[in-house]
């Protein structure tokens, strides 16, 4: 939050001033609910309407957060990122992406959503990602089956994604 409230003209700190002053609105009177017209002509919930204006700006988000990481001094960062970044569904263009990292970041984040435990063993790993959807710039498509449907099935991030190490 002290980021966002100290960094206004970045993406998070456009978020965090709009979801303020929706509550502001919000205690006034007004209604949670936004409309997107570019997306669909629906009233979004607060989280979700945010999610999709970040996502007009999701090279410079993930820009903006590496930044914010730096301040701590977190091994392999880098990698961090670009997995995080790879890993989430677009809609202005193909997620299709092989990316190289030195940790099992996707083996390391599946284990974990089951509840086990892969250890983080420095290597070469690649992990091939491959967006079956294939929104190709078509926001209102996007909008409805990732966001609208999707959103408690966690369909943000893309399903047929592999890792292996190699020498």
């Amino acid at each position: 939050m002290l980021f966002a409230e100290k960094n206004p003209q970045t993406v998070i700190g456009k978020e965090f001033t709009w979801i303020n002053d929706k509550i502001k609105d919000v205690l006034d009177g007004s209604s949670w609910g936004t409309v997107l017209n570019d997306f669909a002509d629906v009233t979004w919930p607060v989280e979700e309407a945010s999610y999709l204006k970040i996502g007009e700006h999701l090279d410079r988000f993930f820009v903006e957060i590496k930044l914010f990481l730096d301040q701590f001094d977190i091994e392999y960062v880098d990698d961090l990122v670009l997995y995080q970044r790879s890993m989430v569904v677009k809609w202005k263009n193909g997620g299709n992406k092989e990316i190289k990292v030195s940790l099992p970041l996707h083996s390391f984040y599946t284990s974990q959503l089951i509840g086990e435990s892969v250890p983080l063993i420095l290597g070469k790993y690649i992990v091939r990602i491959v967006d079956n959807f294939n929104f190709n710039g078509d926001k209102k498509r996007y909008a409805k089956e990732i966001v609208w449907w999707g959103r408690k099935g966690g369909k943000f991030i893309y399903q047929n994604i592999t890792e292996h190490e190699t020498k």
